[in-house]
């Protein structure tokens, strides 16, 4: 993938909304772009995190205790609590097709905020937005609310 669409795919994603174009520059140079068979786990529950996904081709299927909780497809991302800590996924993301994705690991991401910690400032509303949705969810599904 050019440096370019990288980048335009990074400015797409909710988690970086606000970041500049400089900004967007030195993520896209540290993401990695990979490409995964049908059925590869890309994270698994419980297990700790340490990387971050943009889901550039292809569908992935996301899975909770059991139980499918949703199909992304191109331009979705996931695994960015792994990005703050190493703490367990919350679950389980298997391609359901031959996928392309980026991945920005922790350690990337740690680099990243050395130059640009800006960069954090404006992640925080959306991680924010992203869980208090995931606690709604949650809560209609009648498991203990999140709070």
């Amino acid at each position: 993938m050019r440096k370019d669409a990288k980048i335009d795919r990074l400015a797409g994603i909710p988690l970086f909304e606000g970041a500049s174009r400089k900004q967007l520059d030195r993520i896209a140079q540290l993401c990695t772009e990979v490409r995964l068979g049908a059925g590869t786990v890309l994270c698994r529950e419980g297990e700790a995190g340490s990387e971050f996904f943009v889901l550039e081709s292809g569908t992935v299927r996301v899975s909770a205790r059991g139980q499918q909780l949703a199909v992304l497809g191109p331009g979705s991302f996931f695994g960015e609590l792994a990005l703050l800590d190493a703490g367990p996924r919350t679950a389980t993301v298997t391609a359901e097709e031959e996928c392309t994705v980026l991945v920005l690991s922790r350690q990337e991401f740690a680099a990243v905020l050395e130059d640009e910690p800006q960069v954090a400032v404006r992640m925080l509303p959306a991680i924010g937005r992203r869980l208090r949705l995931q606690a709604q969810e949650r809560s209609q599904a009648g498991a203990p609310p999140v709070v």
